[in-house]
């Protein structure tokens, strides 16, 4: 018997993991624990499937057990492999522990001092620039002043007679009167010589204490915890928010992150406060995929085939429901791309909220879309081919072969190049001009 999922292509080490629909194909035990309770069938798409009658079978009843038992049992395994281990050395134990630590520390010193020693050169330089400034306004003044002095009026006089009558003694007070206009003079620029002499620096206090608890991180060795608590210098993420595990990061804006998680929540994160921003509650479901455009919209696609889409602001929503399995999406201005399983890509207009066009080519499902250029977009395929749709003429411009598996995802690396990843573990580099 084979132990392969005929909706993922995923091979299972256990045939335990399978579990067989009643149209006779075998699913992953985790596609049908994480869809709704009444579900269309993931292969045929055309009977729908009661999850709860399904699993209280007897067959299915007994297998789930199974499925319990082996997980409690490859649980305690692992914890006592990990103590295992611990037991054997436990001062390595500690020491590998301990040292992530103190290297963490040992680097956010030298960054502190990097940092205040980086500050004191910065505001010594602004000192200094000061002072060149002061010295360059001043020079000129100075300078002007020193000439303008007349020294002929305070040259040493010898044999003056002070026993002068008429015009002997006429231009004394002319010759006093020159000198108190030097002495003016020289009271002036004695002043700004004074101004020169007297720089000085305030004295200020040298026994400076930092608050090193609010600069540096914290160690917490609670009984509850054994993280370090990265305080005030390191970004802090709240990552309780999700009760599943996250599937999708995309980054939003500066500082501004999407987290999309299996217990169908989507989360706007400030990654500076690790605050949420907004929270976006759709169905309490796995969530298989996110797509993001310039324009703000937001789509999110979930396990049952449904795609979300959130407008203004995120605040808007409105669901796409489709007659078959929706597999891949992405966002084309006012439009939705979906990848189906029954080979369809198909085009939606958001503002009419329907179906437009079809784009036929595919022989089996369509695992991932990406948008390759302006009006072009990439499609991969469980044919083992890609397309590249041009989705202005709603043709197909060029097929891709090459690969051995099923193509399950797709990246943009340049204007003419792309790359693909296979459900046979390889990924292969294209471009338009050849593989």
């Amino acid at each position: 018997m084979s132990n392969l999922c005929d909706f993922c292509d995923a091979k299972l080490e256990a045939s335990l993991n399978l579990f067989t629909l009643p149209c006779g194909y075998s699913v992953c035990f985790g596609h049908i624990e994480s869809s709704l309770n009444l579900f269309n069938c993931f292969i045929c798409n055309d009977h729908q499937i009661n999850r709860d009658e399904y699993f209280s079978m007897k067959k299915n009843k007994f297998k789930l057990r199974e499925l319990e038992y082996q997980k409690n049992l490859n649980e305690l395994i692992e914890e006592q492999k990990v103590l295992e281990t611990i037991r054997k050395d436990p001062q390595s134990f500690i020491d590998e522990n301990v040292s992530f630590y103190k290297n963490l520390i040992d680097l956010q010193r030298e960054e502190l001092k990097l940092k205040l020693c980086s500050q004191i050169d910065e505001y010594s330089e602004s000192l200094i620039i000061k002072l060149n400034t002061f010295g360059s306004r001043i020079l000129p003044e100075l300078v002007e002043d020193l000439k303008s002095l007349d020294k002929s009026c305070i040259r040493p006089e010898n044999n003056l007679n002070l026993n002068f009558i008429g015009d002997k003694g006429s231009n004394i007070e002319e010759r006093f009167e020159k000198l108190e206009s030097f002495k003016s003079k020289l009271n002036i620029l004695n002043e700004k010589i004074n101004l020169i002499k007297q720089i000085g620096i305030a004295p200020q206090e040298t026994n400076i204490e930092l608050k090193l608890d609010d600069l540096f991180l914290q160690l917490n060795f609670s009984e509850k915890s054994n993280l370090i608590d990265l305080k005030s210098t390191s970004r802090k993420m709240t990552k309780s928010a999700h009760t599943g595990p996250i599937f999708f990061i995309y980054k939003f804006k500066k500082s501004q992150i999407f987290t999309a998680s299996k217990d169908g929540n989507i989360h706007l994160w400030d990654t500076n406060t690790g605050e949420i921003l907004k929270s976006l509650l759709g169905y309490k479901i796995e969530i298989k995929s996110l797509a993001i455009n310039e324009a703000n919209l937001l789509a999110s696609l979930f396990i049952n085939g449904e795609v979300i889409i959130w407008r203004k602001d995120f605040s808007d929503k409105n669901s796409i429901k489709s007659h078959s399995l929706i597999r891949c999406i992405e966002l084309y201005g006012d439009y939705l791309i979906t990848g189906h399983t029954n080979n369809e890509i198909r085009l939606w207009d958001l503002n009419l909220k329907e179906s437009y066009f079809c784009l036929n080519g595919h022989t089996c499902a369509v695992y991932c879309l990406k948008l390759f250029d302006k009006d072009k977009i990439l499609a991969g395929s469980n044919d083992r081919t890609i397309k590249l749709w041009n989705l202005k003429f709603l043709k197909c411009e060029r097929t891709f072969r090459g690969s051995s598996g099923s193509i399950w995802s797709l990246e943009k690396l340049s204007q003419n190049e792309f790359i693909s990843g296979s459900g046979d573990g390889t990924f292969r580099r294209y471009s338009q001009r050849g593989t």
